[in-house]
């Protein structure tokens, strides 16, 4: 069961789903969340599978992915989602499978499952057949196979206005791959920040900010 909470959910107010990445929680988008309502939107977070205070033991890109139609069946069509790393290709890949939403804000995202793993590898100093089990496993779990969730193949599918957050220090999910993919997008815009990496990028007020002008665009019912 998916534990999910909710600011400012009644009335008319445009709603958006807030989406963590792999190892996080919904408490990670808290500062994000905090501007977007202070703007009159409503925002919705989530603990995805086996994350958080979800339930369950293991989990997959491809979970994440189902877990937003699972609100979708919930809440309808939202006005926008805003995913951090594994959960921006999650939240990419539900968006080329018909997920109703108007805008996306993909932060940190990797540009595929695959090199993700083998940049965390590297990064902590893990062995290198660590990563290509790891590869394994994911590939033979979740029912969806990992090529389907590359961003690059994902971003032609994809009209939605989307707004690629990205540090350029960001060890992780290397900064390269953004400065290519974003260009692939029908309406896609890339802000680059300094000295933030993989996670600060959360709880940074100019990119919270940047977040809200994105979505802010071309809403009407905002009270502000």
């Amino acid at each position: 069961m998916l534990s999910v909470s909710e600011h400012l959910g009644s009335g008319a107010r445009p709603r958006i789903v807030l989406v963590h990445g792999w190892g996080g929680n919904a408490m990670q988008m808290q500062g994000i969340a905090n501007l977007l309502v202070e703007a009159g939107f409503c925002t919705t977070l989530v603990d995805l599978p086996a994350h958080g205070s979800s339930t369950g033991h293991t989990s997959s890109v491809a979970q994440f992915s189902r877990a937003l139609f699972a609100l979708q069946a919930r809440y309808g069509r939202v006005h926008g989602v805003v995913a951090h790393s594994a959960g921006a290709l999650a939240s990419a890949h539900a968006a080329t499978r018909g997920l109703a939403v108007d805008r996306l804000v993909l932060i940190s995202p990797p540009d595929s499952p695959a090199r993700m793993v083998q940049s965390v590898a590297h990064a902590f100093g893990l062995p290198a057949s660590w990563a290509r089990r790891l590869v394994e496993r994911l590939g033979s779990y979740g029912g969806a196979r990992l090529s389907e969730f590359e961003l690059d193949r994902m971003a032609v599918q994809i009209a939605l206005p989307t707004l690629i957050v990205h540090d350029a220090c960001d060890r992780v999910a290397p900064v390269a791959s953004s400065r290519r993919i974003a260009a692939l997008f029908a309406c896609g815009e890339l802000l680059v920040t300094q000295g933030l990496g993989h996670q600060r990028l959360l709880s940074d007020p100019a990119v919270a900010s940047r977040v809200l002008v994105h979505m802010a665009r071309n809403c009407t019912s905002l009270s502000w």
